[in-house]
């Protein structure tokens, strides 16, 4: 992807397979603080994207592959704007240690009072993550490519809980009228409502 630098094999190492097993290892073992240091080095700034010393807004992007061209598109010459990655797969090593397996993106409403709590524990972690994530890293606005990743559902909650807006520039599964009325159904019957500020 454009936006991501040049690493050395050492660097490939550590990124790729040990920050990931010391974040898990942080998140199961509840220490949102360490969590939030390993999860600002997978937050970097958008190669190609506008350079401002003095930026009005910083805008994070949960990474996925054509939704970052777009977002580089869209912030292309906004002088104004520094512009900035998240990790998405970090989200998802929280979410594995939190939420039962029969949580997915197609199926995140719950089942039953036990995966309310744990959706509230899995919320509650990443608020003290984000909060500790802040001291050393803020951003304006988080914008996601989907509405629905299960991963995503408590994050955006959580985001917009201690004041960071997040919006939903969704666009995939546009379907002619008749298939859009079944889909907009499932959503209804199958997922949870968007946690974010807007889509």
């Amino acid at each position: 992807m454009s936006h991501i630098p040049i690493l050395t094999p050492a660097y490939n190492v550590l990124y790729n397979r040990m920050l990931p097993a010391i974040f898990r290892a942080a998140v199961r073992n509840n220490c949102p603080r360490i969590a939030a240091v390993l999860f600002r080095l997978t937050i970097r700034k958008f190669r190609g994207s506008p350079r401002s010393r003095q930026p009005q807004y910083v805008v994070c992007v949960l990474r996925k592959a054509i939704f970052d061209d777009d977002m580089l598109a869209v912030f292309e010459h906004a002088e104004h704007v520094a512009l900035y990655s998240m990790s998405r797969r970090m989200l998802k090593y929280i979410a594995e240690q939190f939420l039962p397996e029969h949580l997915t993106d197609l199926r995140y409403g719950s089942q039953t009072a036990e995966d309310d709590l744990k959706k509230q524990a899995y919320r509650a972690f990443l608020i003290n993550m984000l909060r500790a994530l802040s001291k050393f890293f803020r951003f304006d606005v988080v914008l996601t490519g989907n509405f629905s990743y299960h991963a995503e559902q408590e994050f955006a909650g959580a985001l917009e809980q201690i004041g960071t807006p997040v919006s939903a520039l969704h666009k995939e599964s546009l379907r002619p009228t008749y298939l859009a009325e079944l889909y907009a159904e499932n959503y209804r019957t199958h997922r949870a409502p968007f946690q974010g500020r807007a889509i």
